[in-house]
């Protein structure tokens, strides 16, 4: 829980996942799935996971504020992308299992 809502997010590093747009044809599901799989990363890595400010998620009902998985959701964390500048992707290191488990290893220095 401290890891997703710190005391303070100023400078904290941030693993910012996009849960992807109509076009990626994948499931409700497989987006959580992944969002779980970003989720361990994070914690893997010591970082904050955020999602995009303006998260358009093409499952959030057209007339729901905010658009986005906070339309069905409680917010994954109380830090945003403008809090830090030390941000990374989740999607540099969730190619493929193997790719990811080698990166992310790398990435932490082991």
């Amino acid at each position: 829980r401290t890891l997703q809502f710190p005391d303070d997010c100023r400078g904290r590093p941030l693993l910012l996942h996009s849960l992807g747009d109509r076009k990626s044809g994948w499931g409700m599901g497989s987006m959580l799935h992944e969002m779980v799989v970003a989720l361990g990363l994070a914690h893997r890595l010591n970082r904050t996971m955020v999602l995009p400010d303006l998260d358009e998620w093409w499952y959030a009902a057209e007339d729901c504020r905010p658009r986005g998985f906070g339309c069905y959701f409680e917010p994954l964390s109380s830090c945003k992308l403008s809090d830090s500048s030390d941000i990374v992707g989740s999607k540099e290191f969730m190619t493929a299992p193997q790719q990811y488990q080698t990166d992310a290893m790398k990435y932490i220095g082991e």
